[in-house]
């Protein structure tokens, strides 16, 4: 299984600070077998021992050419990994890239959930206000209705009043004043 470690990992596991780290990740990254993850490196559990090695060399006085030079040489895991890690490398961004679109995709989708609740809200208040604003206008109907059949009725009555109070011979009909 391979295990990648972060700095601060690598830190805890060599005892070197993680600026000196760093360091040599810049100088000698092309000799290590690292990866990039995000903004932060991750280092192979092989390149362990390549790191602490870098470490005893500045100690006793190397210089970075004579270090580029003696890691270059040795037969490193970092060198036998130097074909799976392009392939890593590629796997871990397309890894990132489809978790960072699904993440979009996620966010999009809970917005627009958002958007479709609101949107329902709206629609249940616009149908609530069609449905006051028709209840409304049928009473309204229904009580003009009755205004009007009240009034026809009363209309009538005067009608058959008057028609009956005029088939009277004369002497009989009220007098008006």
């Amino acid at each position: 299984m391979t295990e990648w470690l972060s700095i601060e990992d690598l830190e805890q596991k060599t005892g070197i600070p993680d600026r000196t780290i760093r360091r040599y990740l810049r100088q000698f990254g092309e000799l290590l077998p690292l990866q990039r993850q995000n903004r932060s490196y991750l280092v192979h559990s092989s390149g362990v021992e390549q790191v602490v090695q870098i470490r005893d060399l500045y100690a006793k006085g190397a210089k970075q050419e004579e270090i580029t030079h003696l890691l270059s040489q040795s037969s490193s895991p970092a060198l036998a990994m130097g074909v799976e890690q392009p392939i890593e490398r590629i796997l871990l961004s397309l890894n990132h890239q489809v978790a960072t679109a699904f993440d979009q995709f996620a966010h999009r989708q809970e917005l627009l959930q958002e958007e479709i609740g609101a949107m329902r809200d709206e629609l249940a208040f616009t149908r609530q206000q069609l449905q006051n604003e028709s209840t409304a206008r049928s009473e309204a109907q229904r009580a003009q209705e009755r205004y009007f059949t009240q009034r026809d009725e009363q209309l009538i009555a005067a009608v058959r009043r008057t028609m009956a109070e005029r088939r009277k011979p004369w002497w009989q009909r009220k007098r008006q004043a």
